[in-house]
């Protein structure tokens, strides 16, 4: 897998990544990298500018590495020993790339479509629709796992504090969902997604409560798409937080 095919060097190959103006001129070098100035806006920047190699003395083979030990679920020590990089980076670069892909969670929108408000014209209650399962498991004292089903055979899920798991457990504008205990169900595929999640959650270390969502989502994903999919997910998504913090 490649981050970036090539790195352009010629004027009339490159835009500038903030106006979008072709008017260019070459301005010097930056860690050998050729690097060009915008006409039009002023905006300095190399063809790694906006993309996940941007601001980082990480090169793309170190990238690719980090990646794919995190979606493979490797130690901290061993991404470190394979890139040459200090546990601390990689211990950050992994939750840079967990925060970056949350906003991607397709949960709430899911329970949201369950949701009736009887004094919200734009929530349309319908009488015949489908009754809608959230499994969920008590975590631990202060935390609880929901996981609904997405499609067939696919699990999504997040945790909640348990006090605001309750009050969501006894909102009554959800009248066609059913929040049903891992404990009490007889469906096969959501037992064992839920088997599956806990051992995945159990190879880290003290997960914080408000972190937890991430490291669930994170799992979703994984699962779901193949590791060069997950990949290049990953790389688009630290790429888009990179230019909306520009």
């Amino acid at each position: 897998m490649k981050i970036l095919k090539t790195e352009l060097i010629t004027l009339w190959d490159v835009m500038c990544p903030k106006c979008k103006s072709e008017i260019l001129n070459k301005n010097g070098k930056y860690r050998n990298r050729q690097r060009f100035i915008c006409l039009d806006c002023g905006f300095s920047f190399t063809t790694y500018s906006k993309s996940v190699l941007d601001s980082t003395k990480l090169n793309e083979e170190q990238w690719v590495k980090i990646i794919s030990g995190i979606i493979r679920n490797d130690t901290l020590q061993t991404i470190s020993k394979n890139t040459g990089i200090s546990l601390i980076s990689i211990s950050k670069i992994r939750r840079k790339i967990f925060n970056a892909i949350y906003p991607l969670s397709k949960f709430d929108k899911i329970v949201s479509k369950f949701y009736y408000d009887p004094f919200d014209s734009s929530t349309i209650f319908i009488p015949d629709q489908k009754e809608g399962y959230i499994y969920y498991y008590q975590y631990n004292q202060s935390s609880v796992i929901a996981f609904i089903k997405y499609r067939d055979e696919i699990y999504l899920s997040k945790s909640y504090l348990t006090k605001d798991f309750n009050l969501f457990m006894s909102c009554v504008n959800y009248p066609k969902l059913q929040f049903i205990s891992h404990k009490d169900t007889d469906d096969e595929i959501a037992t064992q997604y839920i088997e599956n999640l806990l051992y995945f959650l159990k190879s880290y270390r003290g997960i914080k409560k408000e972190l937890l969502s991430q490291y669930c989502n994170f799992y979703d994903y994984k699962e779901r798409l193949s590791t060069e999919d997950f990949s290049t997910m990953i790389i688009k998504q630290i790429s888009s937080h990179k230019k909306k913090n520009d």
